[in-house]
């Protein structure tokens, strides 16, 4: 099928999360119960952890992420190594 639409799809537990657009577009969702502490290593840059301390905020770069990568798609992004200012 043929479609100048795209879609992107989230799920969590109980929650699912779409959006439909004419763009380029990626959507995430995820509870900030998990501790993304643990394996902030594998998504953020070393000289990011000094100003990440606090979970809110991991998931909130975490989902960001996420986004950008199901936008661009893999191996087009590397967070650790690049970071997100090169990503665009």
């Amino acid at each position: 099928m043929n479609s100048d639409h795209f879609i992107s799809i989230s799920n969590h537990k109980n929650l699912i999360a779409v959006i439909i657009a004419k763009f380029l577009c990626g959507i995430d969702i995820e509870s900030q119960n998990r501790n993304l502490t643990k394996i902030q290593h594998k998504y953020i840059s070393h000289q990011d952890f000094s100003t990440l301390n606090k979970n809110d905020d991991l998931t909130k770069i975490w989902c960001g992420k996420e986004v950008l990568y199901k936008i661009h798609g893999f191996p087009k992004i590397n967070f650790k190594k690049d970071g997100v200012e090169k990503a665009s």
